[in-house]
Protein backbone atom coordinates (compact mmCIF):
# COMPACT_ATOMS: atom_id res chain seq x y z
CA UNK A 1 0.00 0.00 0.00
CA UNK A 2 2.87 2.28 0.78
CA UNK A 3 5.86 2.84 -1.04
CA UNK A 4 9.33 3.67 0.21
CA UNK A 5 10.27 7.20 -1.24
CA UNK A 6 13.70 6.48 -3.14
CA UNK A 7 15.26 9.80 -4.37
CA UNK A 8 18.73 9.09 -6.01
CA UNK A 9 20.54 12.35 -4.99
CA UNK A 10 23.97 12.43 -6.81
CA UNK A 11 27.19 11.68 -5.60
CA UNK A 12 28.44 15.45 -6.13
CA UNK A 13 25.50 16.37 -3.84
CA UNK A 14 26.58 14.43 -1.05
CA UNK A 15 28.20 16.50 1.82
CA UNK A 16 29.82 12.86 3.19
CA UNK A 17 32.11 12.93 5.52
CA UNK A 18 33.77 15.69 4.56
CA UNK A 19 31.49 18.73 5.42
CA UNK A 20 31.23 22.27 3.66
CA UNK A 21 34.04 24.22 4.34
CA UNK A 22 32.91 27.65 6.18
CA UNK A 23 34.81 29.52 3.42
CA UNK A 24 32.83 28.16 0.42
CA UNK A 25 29.72 29.99 1.97
CA UNK A 26 29.00 33.33 0.84
CA UNK A 27 27.49 35.43 3.24
CA UNK A 28 26.50 38.09 1.12
CA UNK A 29 24.87 35.81 -1.07
CA UNK A 30 23.24 34.13 1.89
CA UNK A 31 22.92 37.58 3.59
CA UNK A 32 21.49 38.65 -0.05
CA UNK A 33 18.93 35.96 -0.37
CA UNK A 34 17.77 36.37 3.22
CA UNK A 35 16.39 39.97 2.43
CA UNK A 36 14.53 38.83 -0.55
CA UNK A 37 13.22 36.13 0.97
CA UNK A 38 11.70 38.29 3.87
CA UNK A 39 10.94 41.06 0.98
CA UNK A 40 8.92 38.17 -0.53
CA UNK A 41 7.47 37.25 2.66
CA UNK A 42 6.00 40.77 3.82
CA UNK A 43 4.97 41.43 0.37
CA UNK A 44 2.74 38.39 1.32
CA UNK A 45 1.69 39.67 4.28
CA UNK A 46 1.05 42.73 2.80
CA UNK A 47 -1.29 40.98 0.38
CA UNK A 48 -3.30 38.80 3.56
CA UNK A 49 -3.75 41.80 5.10
CA UNK A 50 -5.36 43.44 2.29
CA UNK A 51 -7.74 40.55 1.83
CA UNK A 52 -8.74 40.89 5.60
CA UNK A 53 -10.11 44.33 4.61
CA UNK A 54 -12.58 43.23 2.77
CA UNK A 55 -15.77 43.86 4.10
CA UNK A 56 -17.97 41.13 2.93
CA UNK A 57 -15.67 37.99 4.37
CA UNK A 58 -16.27 34.96 6.43
CA UNK A 59 -15.46 34.10 9.99
CA UNK A 60 -13.43 31.21 8.47
CA UNK A 61 -11.77 33.18 6.08
CA UNK A 62 -10.19 35.71 8.41
CA UNK A 63 -9.46 32.83 10.43
CA UNK A 64 -7.84 31.62 7.70
CA UNK A 65 -6.33 34.57 7.04
CA UNK A 66 -5.30 35.11 10.18
CA UNK A 67 -3.18 31.59 10.45
CA UNK A 68 -1.19 32.86 6.88
CA UNK A 69 -0.28 35.97 8.02
CA UNK A 70 1.28 34.64 11.28
CA UNK A 71 3.22 32.15 9.40
CA UNK A 72 4.21 35.27 6.98
CA UNK A 73 5.32 36.78 9.68
CA UNK A 74 7.08 33.59 11.76
CA UNK A 75 8.99 32.58 8.31
CA UNK A 76 10.21 36.40 8.31
CA UNK A 77 11.09 36.38 11.83
CA UNK A 78 13.43 32.82 11.23
CA UNK A 79 14.75 34.90 8.21
CA UNK A 80 15.97 37.99 10.39
CA UNK A 81 17.29 35.64 12.83
CA UNK A 82 19.67 33.65 10.23
CA UNK A 83 20.70 37.01 9.23
CA UNK A 84 21.86 37.43 12.72
CA UNK A 85 23.85 34.70 12.80
CA UNK A 86 25.15 35.46 9.61
CA UNK A 87 26.15 38.40 10.51
CA UNK A 88 28.07 37.24 13.66
CA UNK A 89 29.94 34.74 12.06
Amino acid sequence: MFEKLHVDFPASASMGRDMADDDEIDPAKVRSGLFALITARLEDAHEIAVKGQATKISVQDIGDLVVDLRSALDETTIHIDAIKLMNNR
